[in-house]
C-alpha cells in the first residue's frame, strides 16, 4: 500500500470506540443479573472472540446495529474449553471468572498466546483457592479449577489492569471481598463498570488500591466512548502536518499519561467539552502543528504510556534535539521485542533511532525522508508507521496492512478513503475553518483535508499523489493543467473545461454555482435577469456558463476571445462584447477579471448606477471595478461568501450530496454567527 506525503493537514476524527470497556463490559454482562446493552461497541476480531467465549459461558448475545445486548448465563458448566485468540486480556479475564465460579474449564489460544507468559495470574487465584495449571509452570493451555473463593488483599508490584480485573471478576463470581493495591496504578476500567452496575466497590488514590466487598451486578445500558489508544495516531498526526480534532474521546486519567508528556515536549493539544457518561469522562481532542522539543521519559511514564509508545516516538522522531524512552521491567517481561520493534520503526523511516539497554533514544530529524516501511505483527507500530510516511518527504510503501487492521479495523480506510486534498499554492487557514464547519454540519465527522503545492511536483504527479483521495479541489492557478488530465466532465465543466473539484475520474466546477447561490444567499432573483461578466478566464467562463443554466441574460467580456467564442458555441444565446455599451443596463455585474480589464473602459460610473449588486470573485486584491463600485454606494458580494458556497457545494460533490440554497444559506448563517 502506497501512502502519499500529507502537508497542511486538517481533519475530524470519530475515533473506533473502546475495546477496553466494550470487552469489560461483555463479561460483566455475561454474570450480571438482567440484561446489559453495550451501546457503540468496539467491533473487531477481539470483540468477535470475546463474544464467542461468553456465548460458551451460557450467555445469550444479540447484535443489533450499534448495540450488543447480552442476557447473562444462569450457570457456567464444568468441563469447557475457551479459545481467545490471541487476546491476552480475555484468556486472564476468563482465568478469574472461571476460578469464582468455582468450575472446571481449559483456556488455550493461537500460536502467539500460547508463547505469553500466564504466570501473574496464577499467584493470586490460587491465593483466592482456585488450581491453576501452566504449560512448563508458564504458558497456555490453562487449566483452571475453581473450588471455595476465600477474599483476598493482594499487592501487586507491577501493575497490570488484567490480573488486577481477573482478581476482582474472580471476587465477584464467588461472591467474596478483594482489595488490589498496585505500586503504579493501571487502568481502573473494569472498577468503573462494575461500580457502575452496582457493585459495592471503593478506591484509595492515596494507596493506589480499590476494594470490593461483593455484591451483586445488574445489567445496564453501557455507552461505550471512543478510544484514546486510537485517537493519539490520528493526533500525532495533527501535531506533525496541521490539526486534527477527535471527537468523543475517552480522557480517563489512567489511560491519558501521555498528554503529559507531549505537552513537555511543547505540543499543542486542547480538551474541550468535558462530560462524564457511563462512569467515564470523555471530551473531544484537538492538537495542532507544533514544533517539538526533546524529553526523557521515565519508566513510570513509559508503562503508563505503553499502548502510545509507538505514536510517541514517531513524534520525537521529528522533535528537537535527543530524547530518550526508558524501558521499564514491566514492559520488558510482556513483551521484549516491543521497543526493539519501535526503534525499528524509526529508523526504517529515516529517523534516527538507537536502541540500547534500558530503552531507546531517539535523535530528532527535520522531517523523516520516508521509504518501505515493513512493520512488525504489533498493529500499534503499524499505525505509527502510517503515520510517519504521511509527514515524510516522499512517503513510501506500507507492506502491513493485516496487522493494522486487526488493531483497528477501519484505520487505513478512515486514513485514505475520507481524505479531500486541496492543489493550491497558497492554502490559508480560513479554507480549513470553512470546510471543517461545513463537513461538521453535513455530519460527516471521519474525514481529513490537505494542501497540496504543483509547483514543484508538477501537475502530473500532484495529481497522481492524489488518486487515493475521495477527491480534491483545485485552485485557480492549476485549473487549466488538471482539466487536461480530466476523463470526464460534469455540470457547467462540460462546456467551460475549467475544472475545480475532482471526484474520481470527474472533473467539475462549483465556482460559477457559488455565484449564483451567493446572490440568492443575499435574497436575488437571479433567473431572467441581465448580467455582465468581466473576465474570460477559467472563472469568467463558469461564471457565464452558471447563469446561463440559472436563466439570466448573460454577457461577456474579456481578453480571451478564443475562450468566449468556444463558449458561445454551446452556449449560443450568450453575448460576446468588444466593450461595454454606453447605454448598458445590468442587473449584476460579475468581476471575474482578477484585473485583467480596466474599469474605466469596461464599466462607466453610468453603467454601475443601474446595478443592483457587484460580485467579486476573487478573494485578493481589489480590483478597480470593485473600487468604481463602492464609490457609487453598490452591494459588494465578497470573495469570502463565494469561496463559502463554492466550499459547500464542492463538499456536497465529494461527499455525493445533493445540494440547496436553502441549506447553505443556513449553514452560511450560522457560521457567521460563530466567527
Amino acid at each position: 500500500m502506497r501512502i502519499n506525503p500529507k502537508e497542511n493537514l486538517y481533519g475530524r476524527f470519530n475515533v473506533p470506540s473502546d475495546q477496553c470497556i466494550t470487552h469489560r463490559a461483555l463479561l460483566l454482562g455475561c454474570i450480571a443479573k438482567g440484561k446489559t446493552y453495550v451501546i457503540n461497541p468496539s467491533m473487531n476480531e477481539e470483540t468477535s472472540t470475546v463474544i464467542s467465549c461468553i456465548k460458551k459461558a451460557g450467555a445469550k448475545v444479540k447484535i443489533k446495529k450499534g448495540v450488543i445486548e447480552v442476557k447473562p448465563t444462569r450457570k457456567i458448566e464444568s468441563g469447557l474449553r475457551f479459545d481467545c485468540g490471541s487476546s491476552e486480556t480475555l484468556m486472564r479475564f476468563l482465568c478469574g471468572l472461571v476460578a469464582g465460579s468455582g468450575v472446571r474449564a481449559e483456556l488455550t489460544g493461537d500460536k502467539w498466546l500460547c508463547q505469553r507468559s500466564m504466570r501473574n495470574v496464577k499467584e493470586p487465584l490460587e491465593a483466592m483457592g482456585a488450581t491453576v495449571a501452566l504449560k512448563n509452570y508458564t504458558v497456555p493451555p490453562i487449566l483452571v479449577e475453581g473450588e471455595t473463593v476465600r477474599p483476598i488483599d493482594y499487592f501487586m508490584p507491577i501493575g497490570s489492569s488484567q490480573v488486577k480485573s481477573s482478581v476482582l471478576l474472580c471476587a465477584l463470581a464467588g461472591g467474596v471481598s478483594a482489595k488490589v493495591t498496585e505500586e503504579i496504578p493501571s487502568r481502573n476500567h473494569m472498577e468503573i463498570l462494575m461500580r457502575e452496575m452496582g457493585a459495592d466497590i471503593s478506591f484509595d488514590k492515596e494507596e493506589s488500591s480499590v476494594t470490593l466487598r461483593g455484591g451483586e451486578i445488574k445489567g445496564k445500558k453501557i455507552y461505550v466512548c471512543g478510544d484514546f489508544t486510537q485517537a493519539t495516531y490520528f493526533l500525532t498526526l495533527g501535531l506533525l502536518t496541521g490539526r486534527v480534532e477527535c471527537l468523543n474521546t475517552g480522557v480517563n486519567p489512567t489511560r491519558t499519561g501521555v498528554l503529559e508528556i507531549l505537552r513537555r515536549m511543547g505540543a499543542k493539544i486542547k480538551i474541550s467539552d468535558g462530560r462524564i457518561l457511563c462512569g467515564e469522562r470523555i471530551a473531544d481532542i484537538v492538537a495542532e502543528k507544533s514544533q517539538l522539543k526533546a524529553t526523557l521519559v521515565t519508566e513510570e511514564e513509559s508503562y503508563k504510556a505503553a499502548a502510545e509508545l509507538p505514536a510517541l516516538a514517531c513524534l520525537m522522531g521529528m522533535a528537537d534535539g535527543e530524547s530518550i524512552i526508558a524501558e521499564s521491567e514491566a514492559q520488558r517481561i510482556a513483551d521484549k521485542e516491543y521497543f526493539d520493534e519501535i526503534a525499528e520503526l524509526i529508523n526504517s523511516l529515516g529517523g534516527n533511532c538507537r536502541r540500547f539497554d534500558g530503552g531507546i533514544a531517539i535523535k530528532g530529524v527535520k522531517k523523516y525522508r520516508g521509504g518501505s516501511v515493513k512493520a512488525s505483527e504489533n498493529g500499534k507500530i503499524g499505525m505509527a508507521a502510517v503515520v510517519g510516511l504521511s509527514a515524510s518527504e516522499e512517503g513510501g510503501d506500507f507492506e502491513d496492512e493485516a496487522a493494522v487492521n486487526g488493531e483497528y479495523p477501519d484505520f487505513l480506510k478512515t486514513f485514505r478513503y475520507a481524505t479531500f486534498a486541496y492543489m493550491d499554492e497558497k492554502p490559508s487557514d480560513y479554507p480549513s475553518v470553512v470546510n471543517s464547519f461545513i463537513l461538521d454540519k453535513i455530519k460527516l465527522a471521519n474525514y481529513a483535508f490537505f494542501t497540496k503545492s504543483a509547483k514543484e511536483r508538477g501537475v502530473k504527479k500532484a495529481i497522481s499523489e492524489l488518486k487515493d483521495c475521495d477527491g480534491y479541489s483545485v485552485s485557480e492557478e492549476y485549473s487549466a493543467d488538471v482539466s487536461k488530465k480530466i476523463i470526464k466532465y460534469q455540470g457547467t465543466a462540460r462546456v467551460t473545461k475549467a475544472v475545480n473539484v475532482v471526484h474520481g475520474v470527474a472533473g467539475c466546477s462549483t465556482e460559477g454555482e457559488a455565484l449564483v447561490y451567493s446572490l440568492k444567499n443575499e435574497g436575488y432573483e437571479v433567473s431572467g435577469k441581465s448580467v455582465l461578466v468581466i473576465g474570460s478566464g477559467s472563472s469568467g467562463k463558469n461564471a457565464a456558463a452558471a447563469f446561463y443554466d440559472a436563466k439570466a441574460k448573460v454577457e461577456i467580456i474579456g481578453e480571451n476571445k478564443k475562450a468566449e467564442t468556444d463558449l458561445k458555441k454551446k452556449m449560443d444565446e450568450i453575448v460576446l462584447l468588444d466593450e461595454v455599451p454606453m447605454a448598458a443596463a445590468y442587473d449584476f455585474i460579475i468581476d471575474a477579471s482578477d484585473g485583467e480589464i480596466d474599469a474605466k473602459t469596461a464599466v462607466t460610473g453610468e453603467t454601475m448606477e443601474k446595478v443592483s449588486a457587484v460580485v467579486n470573485v476573487s478573494r485578493g486584491d481589489e480590483t478597480e471595478v470593485i473600487t468604481l463600485a463602492k464609490n457609487c454606494g453598490k452591494p459588494i458580494i465578497s470573495g469570502d461568501e463565494i469561496f463559502f458556497f463554492k466550499s459547500y457545494l464542492s463538499l456536497c460533490v465529494l461527499t455525493e450530496r445533493e445540494p440547496t440554497i436553502e441549506e447553505a444559506s443556513a449553514y452560511y448563517t450560522e457560521f457567521n454567527e460563530r466567527i
